[in-house]
């Protein structure tokens, strides 16, 4: 949980074309404020409608409630370990969610990530969930340079049967004894339930392993 929530603007392309929207993230919930609408979810992939959509010549897409048909673009400030210590950068995240009805194929679901740092960005392609993102991230990332988020984390782990694209990891700060034993994928369920809850991949927080 972020002490305050991270609150800023996002670029938000869809059918009708680019605008901006703002959005709220304080840790368990993204809020998209955008054309008058309002959409919450524990995930930027699976932002449900709040309330009726405002009428509108450019309404948006909507898949059973939840926005669709989109391409999101937001930053956030990670914490990265340098040669010169711990530093801040921002993390910019492009998620693109098609429009399953659409008529024609169009937009690929996906997610990029773009680190600004000294000496040049690093950027990866795009991939289905926002872990192997993170992977692919570090491996680009100059030498000596190491993201220190949950994601990164020696205490944080998937469920075994599967998660989606953020926000499903689980975090062990209070079990840390008993994670470190775990050795394979399957042992993961005998100590799930001691898990202090889920966090977001980009989190960091003062039991950073």
């Amino acid at each position: 949980m972020y002490e305050s929530p991270l609150t800023g603007s996002v670029l938000v392309r869809d059918r009708w074309g680019k605008g901006a929207g703002v959005m709220t993230n304080d840790g368990v919930t993204f809020s998209l404020e955008w054309r008058g609408n309002r959409f919450e979810g524990h995930s930027p992939d699976s932002l449900e409608l709040v309330g009726e959509a405002v009428a509108s010549a450019e309404p948006p897409e909507l898949d059973r409630g939840d926005l669709c048909g989109y391409e999101l673009t937001w930053s956030t400030p990670v914490t990265v370990m340098t040669g010169a210590g711990t530093e801040r950068f921002d993390l910019t995240t492009q998620l693109t969610v098609p429009n399953p009805h659409a008529p024609a194929p169009g937009q690929e679901y996906g997610v990029s990530l773009t680190l600004a740092v000294p000496g040049g960005d690093v950027s990866t392609a795009r991939h289905g969930d926002m872990e192997s993102a993170l992977l692919e991230l570090q491996r680009n990332a100059p030498d000596g340079m190491r993201m220190a988020i949950c994601s990164t984390c020696a205490l944080s782990d998937y469920h075994p049967v599967g998660y989606g694209l953020m926000g499903d990891l689980a975090c062990f700060r209070n079990s840390k004894e008993e994670f470190r034993k775990v050795s394979s994928k399957s042992a993961l369920f005998d100590v799930w339930e001691s898990r202090a809850g889920h966090v977001q991949e980009t989190y960091h927080c003062p039991d950073f392993e």
